[in-house]
């Protein structure tokens, strides 16, 4: 399959115009929510320079807190099991040895999770 280079190029700008006046505002939302990592959607921050200055309190930092910890205790609980082991041979899914081991590496993983 060929790719058009200049096609990709000329989606890749369109998609950029589309994104580009949302910039500003995701940049300020990262300012109050997650100011330590607001140079991953704009500028780098110069080395040393404080990235609180706009802060009245710590709300929207706690809140994103929250969330992010919300969201993990509802998509991987630790008290309900979310995935097994399978192997891709339906022989060996049937056999007993290779069940326990299976078994066996999906409550190790869970212990470390």
């Amino acid at each position: 399959m060929a790719v058009d280079v200049s096609q990709l190029l000329k989606t890749y700008r369109h998609l950029l115009s589309e994104r580009s006046p949302w910039e500003t505002e995701w940049r300020d939302c990262a300012a109050f929510i997650m100011p330590r990592k607001v140079s991953a959607i704009g500028r780098r921050p110069i080395p040393g320079e404080r990235q609180t200055n706009r802060l009245f309190d710590s709300t929207a930092i706690h809140a994103n807190g929250l969330l992010g910890a919300s969201l993990q205790g509802n998509l991987t609980s630790p008290a309900v099991r979310w995935f097994r082991l399978k192997m891709r041979n339906d022989d060996l899914n049937r056999d007993h040895t290779v069940q326990e081991w299976l078994e066996n590496c999906a409550n190790r993983i869970y212990g470390a999770l």
